[in-house]
């Protein structure tokens, strides 16, 4: 049975649209060699047709961004991408190796040198994450050397504390710590010297604690 013209056109826009999905570079390359040769062409039948269809531009990029949420920010292939990162997690944030059960709190981590926040790209992703790993490093610049300071310093205080709990019997806060102490702390924090040398112990008589 022969198609008719709008069954024919429906078939060969459905072809190319496969097509291009099946060979993005190919795509690229053949945008790329257009642009170099009719450029300034091509830019002005684009802005005239946006400008006459700023209306319809609107609803589309509403519809969009209903039915497929973070493509705009994240690319065009985002969902493959993201499905090709949660099988190699095998659905586990690459930072702290716990399942990711709550779809509402995953998130892409990237490198931000490359693209801006709530963006990213294939050279720059670096896997999926909780929102709350991802907060955390953000916070810390994305520099592994701070991260594992804090994780010292932390461990340190956990430490001083199982000391004071077992001399003591109770939590002492550390703001009892006189100042030769806090001077001794804020010297490691800076880097200056080794989680090694900071041993807060308590002298249960005295009830104070002291760095030795």
């Amino acid at each position: 049975m022969a198609q008719t013209p709008e069954e024919r056109r429906a078939y060969q826009r459905e072809y190319q649209r496969t097509w291009r999905e099946r060979n993005p570079e190919k795509v690229k390359q053949i945008r790329r060699k257009s642009l170099e040769l009719n450029g300034d062409k091509i830019r002005e039948q684009r802005q005239a047709w946006r400008d006459q269809n700023r209306d319809k531009i609107r609803e589309q990029e509403r519809v969009r961004r209903a039915l497929d949420p973070g493509r705009n920010q994240h690319g065009r292939w985002i969902k493959e991408d993201r499905a090709a990162m949660w099988k190699a997690q095998d659905g586990k944030c690459y930072l702290c190796g716990e399942p990711m059960d709550n779809p509402r709190y995953i998130r892409i981590d990237h490198d931000h040198s490359c693209c801006a926040p709530n963006t990213s790209c294939r050279t720059c992703r670096r896997g999926l994450v909780h929102h709350r790993c991802n907060i955390l490093i953000g916070y810390a610049n994305d520099d592994p050397a701070l991260l594992r300071r804090i994780a010292d310093a932390l461990e340190t205080a956990q430490m001083a504390f199982t000391r004071r709990s077992a001399s003591a019997g109770e939590q002492l806060a550390l703001s009892v710590l006189d100042s030769a102490a806090l001077f001794t702390y804020k010297l490691y924090l800076d880097n200056w010297i080794g989680s090694a040398a900071v041993v807060i112990c308590l002298e249960a008589d005295r009830q104070r604690d002291y760095i030795r």
